[in-house]
């Protein structure tokens, strides 16, 4: 059993090592006590997982996550990461050749505000995750 909730905003993530075979069940509370069961989607043995880790005040890092089993699948693939926003787009290739890879872009180098990341596999998008860039806001000093 995984619990989580979210913050003020509505944001909120939880980690979940899917078994195979597996039926997993999502309960969420709504208002007034009602409750709503959802079954999620079974697991799959292969694919990508994206996490971005936005902490560092300089950079983003775009963590690949994947398993053995995908590995073996993927030597004659091409991957790109493709970074866009509102019309402007930087494009990254990228060599999976581990279960975790992780590539690290300076944030002035990207957009300002909120940027989507994609994963191309064969020019195919296959994963997809959203961040937000503050690198260029100002930033008050408080006395």
């Amino acid at each position: 059993m995984a619990e989580f909730s979210s913050n003020h905003l509505g944001i909120g993530s939880f980690y979940l090592e899917a078994l195979a075979n597996e039926t997993y069940t999502a309960k969420i509370k709504l208002a007034q006590n009602t409750e709503l069961h959802k079954t999620l989607p079974k697991a799959k043995q292969v694919g990508f997982n994206i996490v971005v880790d936005n902490i560092q005040r300089d950079s983003v890092y775009i963590n690949i996550h994947t398993n053995k089993a995908t590995l073996t699948t993927t030597d004659k693939d091409t991957f790109t990461l493709f970074i866009h926003k509102d019309g402007q787009s930087k494009t990254i290739p990228l060599s999976i050749n581990d279960v975790h890879i992780s590539q690290a872009i300076a944030k002035k180098e990207i957009f300002n505000g909120i940027n989507t990341v994609t994963l191309f596999k064969n020019r195919v998008p296959i994963a997809e995750r959203m961040f937000f860039n503050e690198y260029f806001l100002r930033k008050q000093r408080l006395l």
